[in-house]
């Protein structure tokens, strides 16, 4: 819909990634209770085969085991989580199937082999574990090649990726796989350091599903988070001016 005017409401979208096996309910009650009791619906990105790679979201011991933990093995999780569902409070997003990297630290759905096998093995999974049909893929470190972001569009599910110049560039069929790498990696060396901040960002919708970037680059050089609210409060005015929705975009254990 078109927010127009300037009493119309902006929604206020809330996005949180890498739920997997070992996702605590307390944590994300911790994070969202108030949200939740204030009426917002907090999307999700749900893991449902997590691999064990070395990644904020996996505790220290188990990281780099490469084993596989099945969500649908955490009991408790699973029944918090079911419980949102039906109450309403939350959204599953589909987060890939195994939210691992590959060789070259890119993420699982960035090569140009066809990984539609993958994404409907894993949209099963959670339909079996929530009694839902998943609508929304949500691709790994937000890197999907333009082969699989059509199967996305094809099996019938709408994808949520990062689409920045960045991006297109990874995802262009005329790039030389060398060069992606080497600009990847180039690139991921160079932010490796930043603080981990929450991200306000532009959302935008299409046929194609619902892609986001970050407002500017500006946002790569804040420091601090009082520099981060300065930024923030920036970010709403304008989107209060273009009638833009806007999405807080978070990692939960990054909280703790």
């Amino acid at each position: 819909e078109s927010f127009v005017g300037p009493r119309a409401r902006i929604p206020i979208v809330i996005r949180d990634d890498d739920t997997n096996f070992f996702t605590k309910p307390q944590m994300l009650d911790s994070l969202y209770s108030q949200a939740w009791e204030d009426g917002f619906k907090v999307s999700l990105s749900v893991v449902p085969n997590q691999r064990g790679i070395d990644d904020g979201c996996i505790p220290p011991e188990m990281r780099k085991t490469q084993s596989d933990f099945p969500l649908s093995d955490n009991k408790e999780l699973v029944k918090f989580l079911k419980t949102r569902v039906d109450n309403k409070s939350i959204e599953i997003l589909q987060h890939g199937f195994y939210h691992k990297n590959m060789e070259n630290g890119r993420g699982e759905f960035s090569q140009e082999l066809n990984a539609k096998g993958n994404i409907e093995h894993s949209r099963r999974i959670l339909r079996e574990v929530f009694e839902i049909n998943p609508r929304f893929f949500v691709p790994p470190f937000d890197d999907i090649s333009k082969t699989n972001l059509e199967s996305v569009i094809k099996i019938g599910m709408i994808p949520i990726y990062r689409n920045t110049r960045f991006d297109a560039f990874l995802r262009s069929t005329f790039v030389p796989h060398f060069l992606k790498s080497f600009v990847f990696k180039a690139v991921m060396k160079r932010y490796r350091n930043l603080p981990t901040l929450p991200k306000p960002v532009d959302l935008n919708l299409s046929k194609r599903g619902i892609s986001w970037s970050l407002p500017d680059m500006q946002f790569g050089r804040l420091k601090s988070f009082e520099s981060l609210l300065d930024f923030v409060a920036a970010f709403i005015d304008s989107c209060t001016i273009s009638r833009k929705p806007i999405c807080v975009l978070n990692h939960y254990y990054t909280y703790f």
